[in-house]
C-alpha cells in the first residue's frame, strides 16, 4: 500500500506519537475501544432492521397468500374479493423482500469500503442501505393498503 493511501486510510484511527503524555496515549486508545464499540452496535442494529423487514414483508405475503387459500376453498357467498388487488399487494410484499436484499447488499459494500478506506463509496452506500429499508418499510405498508383494499 502507498504512503499516501495509508496516511488517508488511517485517519483518526492512529494512535499517537511517542513524544505524547501517557494520558493521552490512553485517553485515545478508550476514544477508538468506544468508537469500535460504536461501530459494532451500529453493524448488529442494521442487521436487526434487516432482519425485521424481511420477516415482516415475507410473513404478509404467506400470510395473505394463506388467507386467499382459505377464501378460495371455501368460497362465501357475498365475498367482494379483487384478486388483482391481492396480487398488487403481494407484488409490493415481494419488492420489499427485495428491497432487503439490496440493503443487505449495500451495507456489505459500506463495511468493506470501511475498512478500505474509501469514505466516499461507505457514505452513499450507507445512504443507499437506509433508503432501501425505507422502500422495504414502504412497501409493506403499500402492499397492506393493496390487500385491505381487495377484501373491503
Amino acid at each position: 500500500m502507498d504512503e499516501k493511501r495509508m496516511a488517508n486510510s488511517a485517519g483518526p484511527m492512529t494512535l499517537p506519537t511517542p513524544n505524547h503524555a501517557p494520558v493521552e496515549v490512553e485517553n485515545h486508545k478508550a476514544h477508538l475501544e468506544n468508537r469500535r464499540e460504536l461501530v459494532r452496535s451500529v453493524v448488529m442494529a442494521g442487521d436487526s432492521a434487516l432482519k425485521m423487514m424481511l420477516l415482516i414483508n415475507g410473513g404478509a405475503a404467506v400470510a395473505v397468500l394463506a388467507f386467499l387459500g382459505k377464501v378460495l376453498s371455501k368460497a362465501p357467498i357475498g365475498l367482494n374479493l379483487s384478486v388483482t388487488n391481492i396480487k398488487a399487494g403481494l407484488v409490493r410484499f415481494m419488492l420489499g423482500v427485495a428491497f432487503v436484499g439490496v440493503g443487505a447488499l449495500s451495507r456489505f459494500v459500506a463495511i468493506y469500503a470501511a475498512m478500505s478506506g474509501s469514505p466516499r463509496i461507505e457514505v452513499a452506500c450507507s445512504y443507499a442501505a437506509l433508503l432501501a429499508g425505507m422502500g422495504s418499510l414502504s412497501a409493506f405498508v403499500l402492499g397492506g393498503m393493496w390487500v385491505v383494499g381487495a377484501v373491503w
